[in-house]
């Protein structure tokens, strides 16, 4: 017997028109738990049933986090649909297909648009494009040209469509203007909230009350859906940086270099003196960032009396024209102001309309209601002002120290690496001989040595008389002619030609380094809210990143991953451990109305010399396993996102052959339920016998679940990172 499904029960309520809209671009905006994914996925499974020849295209940011949000979702739709026994979800590749008719449900990611551009589908044509997270589509053209995968014909009575679900964060996202500022009739539009949302209970709703009292600026966002104020990351401070840098920074440039060729003797060109013109421009921003923060923002406006001020606005609009003005202003002047003072003390105290009238202040005004409405809306206005004004004054202060630890920077790079051709002219001729011999033609042959006097060799190196040489020949003669091991660049071809090409190669390291990795996700969470990295440079350095997102799911992971993200960025593009640290926790900060908070526990490990340093900002507990014992790291500092001018707790340590780092999240200590759980870590890290950083991960990953009882109550992650001599 077939099953009958209503829809008006399974869907619910509050998105009738999403439901049956046929326009070409449908933009859906809500607050937390307004159940925009979830009714996306439910139409999603309803529309390829009902439309046999079409298929849809989902896309996040990230592909990676489709399979924990949309692809779950969909599985989830199908169960509450009654037609699971219908579809067929794969994992590899990613995927969901109609089984009756062979009809898809593709997912992409943004982050490769080769695979967004090339789409095909073995049966009928692609209708539908959902785009999950929208806000993370920060990029206009990138969206154009996924819109643009959807082209061509479409079989009669399908239609194509494509739908954008977000929560509206920044109202300096482009598809405000492009969709709600714009009227269009090719455009639908929508902004739900927790309220329609049936299947909350009491207890979820009382969260978002409880907002509303304590954080109404966020629960006009995360509650209502209403645009979050549009607000500066890094961006700004790098567009001021170059306003001044490139308007009257260029009139400090040559100043100080004129000052700097008259006290030193340089004797160049204006121009043509990038170290001078890295030097004078890190000055410049250093001075910027003094004067941000020596200014004193906006003037606060006066606020002896708001109860008068808007006592006065309020009358003014209502009483003006009012038969009974004269009666009220003159006759009762002083009772009728009492009376005024008390509503607006109820308004101020946050009493609902219903509460205000119900006490009936004003007793004979027959404009009592909307006096009270206007005194409701007038106290939000004042109320957001005032939270502007503050708001003001924080991001002056993050945006002053960006430029100070951009400043930093600069001088870091005015100080780094050096040309030595003059200097090391004798070990110019051995390169040269050295490579003449093993049959190689090597051309603009330059040493560096940066600020640790560590060398570096670039050249442009080709086969001598044809055929292939091995580039490890290049590389034997550089250490022939140096004397020091060396390594090339990651990047570096295997076989040289005749054709040139240019190579780096650097002064080897005495150590290498390798982590491994075990986690698990909070049971009953679509996603964990750690996130790691591990990388080199090419600096020798090796670098761990591990962060803990406040709280559990999605929005732990967002928060975790613009940490891990920023981080890894930054010290590619050459920051300082320091400066990166600052910049990334001046990002949090600047989070909109979000309250963005994430730990950070960062590891740089000096392969040349085997120092470490840990830089803990709200992490948990670390612990050095050396031969015979175990040592516990600890610091205090709180997350990421709370204070911009914490730059987090240093550790140095010096590590040596066979020492492991054992980095975790806080989920791993919570539920050891032992009196001490960082000693009764440190016991289960002393017990495990392995040289290999892998089995060690997953080894004491174990031991933490025995006293889960193989459950994981919170997310936990385990980084165990190695160091071992050459």
């Amino acid at each position: 017997m077939a099953k009958i499904v209503r829809l008006s029960q399974v869907v619910g309520g509050g998105y009738s028109e999403f439901w049956k809209d046929q326009r070409r671009y449908e933009c859906i905006k809500g607050g937390r738990a307004s159940k925009k994914s979830k009714t996306a996925a439910l139409r999603m499974i309803f529309r390829l049933m009902k439309y046999p020849k079409s298929n849809a295209l989902i896309v996040r940011r990230t592909f990676a986090t489709l399979r924990d949000s949309c692809y779950s979702d969909l599985k989830w739709a199908t169960e509450r649909l009654g037609v699971a026994h219908l579809w067929k979800f794969s994992v590899s590749p990613l995927e969901v297909t109609y089984l009756p008719t062979g009809q898809k449900i593709l997912f992409r990611g943004m982050d490769n648009a080769l695979k967004i551009t090339s789409i095909s589908v073995p049966h009928g044509v692609l209708c539908f494009v959902w785009i999950e997270e929208a806000y993370e589509v920060t990029d206009e053209d990138a969206f154009n040209k996924l819109d643009m995968s959807i082209r061509g014909e479409v079989p009669k009575g399908h239609f194509k469509q494509v739908t954008l679900t977000l929560n509206p964060w920044s109202e300096a996202w482009w598809g405000k203007k492009r969709f709600f500022d714009t009227p269009s009739d090719n455009v639908f539009t929508l902004t739900t909230t927790y309220r329609c949302n049936e299947w909350l209970d009491d207890t979820d709703r009382r969260l978002f009350e409880e907002m509303k009292k304590n954080n109404p600026r966020r629960y006009r966002v995360e509650g209502l859906g209403e645009w979050g104020i549009s607000e500066g990351v890094i961006v700004f401070a790098l567009a001021v940086l170059f306003h001044y840098g490139i308007g009257m920074g260029s009139q400090i440039f040559r100043e100080r270099h004129k000052n700097r060729v008259e006290q030193e003797g340089v004797e160049t060109m204006v121009g043509m003196d990038p170290q001078g013109r890295i030097h004078a421009f890190a000055e410049a921003v250093d001075e910027l960032s003094v004067a941000f923060a020596a200014m004193d923002g906006r003037q606060k406006p006066k606020q002896q009396d708001h109860l008068d001020i808007l006592a006065q606005e309020i009358t003014g609009k209502l009483c003006a024209d009012c038969d009974g003005c004269v009666v009220c202003l003159e006759q009762q002047k002083p009772d009728f102001w009492i009376k005024i003072r008390r509503m607006l003390q109820a308004v101020a105290q946050h009493s609902t309309k219903e509460e205000i009238l119900s006490q009936n202040f004003m007793e004979e005004c027959p404009r009592y209601s909307g006096m009270v409405e206007e005194a409701i809306w007038a106290f939000s206005r004042m109320e957001l002002n005032e939270a502007w004004y503050h708001r003001l004054q924080e991001n002056r202060k993050v945006i002053a120290d960006q430029l100070d630890a951009m400043a930093d920077a600069l001088q870091d790079w005015d100080q780094g690496i050096r040309c030595m051709d003059r200097t090391e002219r004798v070990l110019l001729a051995k390169i040269a001989f050295e490579t003449r011999e093993r049959g190689l033609d090597v051309k603009q042959i330059h040493v560096y040595e940066d600020k640790e006097k560590r060398r570096m060799v670039t050249a442009l190196v080709a086969s001598k008389w044809g055929g292939g040489i091995p580039v490890k020949n290049y590389r034997k003669a550089l250490e022939r002619a140096s004397g020091m091991a060396v390594r090339l660049k990651e990047d570096t071809r295997s076989i040289l030609t005749q054709e040139p090409v240019m190579i780096t190669a650097y002064e080897d390291t005495c150590f290498y380094a390798l982590s491994g990795v075990a986690s698990e996700k909070e049971e009953g969470s679509s996603v964990s809210g750690d996130n790691f990295s591990l990388f080199s440079m090419e600096n020798g350095h090796y670098h761990v990143c591990v962060s803990d997102g406040m709280g559990s799911g999605p929005s732990a992971f967002r928060e975790s991953d613009m940490v891990v993200e920023l981080m890894q960025k930054f010290m590619e593009a050459g920051f300082p451990q320091e400066t990166a640290i600052r910049m990334m926790n001046s990002a949090m900060v600047l989070q909109g109305d979000r309250e963005s908070y994430s730990t950070l526990d960062f590891m740089d490990l000096d392969l040349y010399s085997g120092q470490m340093t840990i830089t803990k900002i709200g992490a948990a507990a670390s612990f050095l396993k050396h031969k015979d014992r175990v040592e516990c790291l600890r610091a205090s500092t709180l997350p990421a996102g709370v204070d911009a001018s914490c730059t987090g707790d240093v550790i140095h340590r010096k590590l040596t052959h066979g020492d492991f780092l054992v980095m975790v999240t806080d989920g791993v200590l919570e539920y050891l339920h032992v009196k001490n759980p960082e000693e009764k870590l440190a016991e289960m890290i002393k017990e495990i016998k392995t040289e290999n950083a892998g089995t060690f991960a997953e080894k004491l990953m174990e031991h933490v679940m025995l006293f889960t009882g193989g459950h994981a109550p919170d997310d936990m992650t385990i980084v165990v990172s190695g160091i071992w001599e050459k």
